[in-house]
């Protein structure tokens, strides 16, 4: 399980060696310990800014013997960009493991094919990875990409997870590094996607059930609005 739980040293350092991070001071800041769970779990993190992303964040949770990792890297609104998610959770001998570049509500001008193109590519190289894929249920498969890595691990395959995730990572940030900033006329369509594809993780990512647990309704959405998306 180490292995696991340091699955994303290697995206911090590589954001780290691309842009200046600077600490967010969230609402809530980490870490927390809900009442609602009598102390039991522990919800810890990192959220961090850049002048590209209005969020990077590093969550950890743990709780009877299952552990979880996640990262979001949502792009500010001008970039007109997708939102990289990598889900880690490991439960006993089994690992669920999401990684994914999400436009649920593609604005105009993203040009995005290639980028698609290359990660479907980046994918085919690990066949081993996809023989047990994790079913997407709900409204929240929209914001699933065709090239969407969502499947149920055996442990031990931790090393070639983790080089995919590293894989579409680089290919992900070559694709902003070299994205301009939306035309005026374009950023209303812009802001739009945004706060479309924000609602539809705050109302149907089933990870919102597990905050509800924790905060309750207002605090989960507040928490996740904040740590998410900057809102």
């Amino acid at each position: 399980m180490n292995s696991w739980k340091t699955i994303h040293d290697g995206t911090f350092a590589e954001l780290r060696s691309r842009y200046q991070l600077s600490a967010v001071d969230l609402k809530h800041p980490f870490p927390e310990r809900p009442w609602r769970m009598l102390g039991l779990l522990k919800f810890d993190g990192e959220a961090y800014c850049t002048e590209r992303f209005v969020r990077a964040l590093f969550l950890k949770t743990s709780v009877a013997g299952t552990s979880a990792r996640s990262l979001l890297l949502c792009p500010r609104i001008e970039f007109n960009f997708p939102v990289f998610s990598n889900e880690t959770i490991v439960m006993g001998r089994q690992v669920l493991f999401l990684v994914d570049v999400q436009q649920a509500f593609p604005a105009p001008a993203r040009g995005m094919s290639g980028l698609f193109d290359d990660l479907h590519a980046i994918r085919s190289r690990y066949p081993e990875l996809l023989l047990n894929p994790a079913v997407v249920r709900g409204e929240i498969a929209r914001s699933f990409s065709p090239a969407a890595v969502y499947v149920k691990l055996d442990p031990k395959r931790d090393v070639r997870a983790g080089e995919l995730l590293q894989q579409y990572l680089a290919r992900y940030l070559e694709a902003l590094d070299a994205a301009l900033p939306v035309e005026d006329g374009l950023l209303t369509c812009a802001r739009q996607a945004f706060d479309d594809y924000a609602n539809l993780v705050i109302e149907h990512d089933p990870a919102m059930r597990f905050l509800r647990r924790m905060f309750g309704n207002a605090g989960a959405r507040e928490r996740a609005y904040d740590m998410f998306f900057g809102k």
